[in-house]
């Protein structure tokens, strides 16, 4: 029995530590193209960090492509 709980807590650690579940989202920086049809890829950026907020889970990495952003406010949500 002891070995199935070990089992079980291993299984758990290791299906949450798998970066295969996270993505990688890019947003493009002011005055960019943005297409209409923008789904966070480096081919297809959104065009602001609030598009991406929209989508993004935990775990998740948003990369500011090279360029002006503007202002960034960060809110504690609790």
């Amino acid at each position: 029995m002891p070995l199935r709980k070990h089992l079980i807590a291993a299984a758990f650690m290791i299906s949450t530590s798998v970066p295969g579940w996270a993505a990688t989202y890019y947003i493009a920086p002011q005055g960019s193209k943005i297409s209409a049809t923008a789904n966070g890829s480096q081919a297809s950026p959104w065009g602001s960090i609030g598009s991406a907020l929209k989508v993004v889970k935990g775990g998740d990495t948003l990369l500011l492509m090279d360029g002006l952003h503007g202002g960034i406010k960060v809110y504690n949500i609790t």
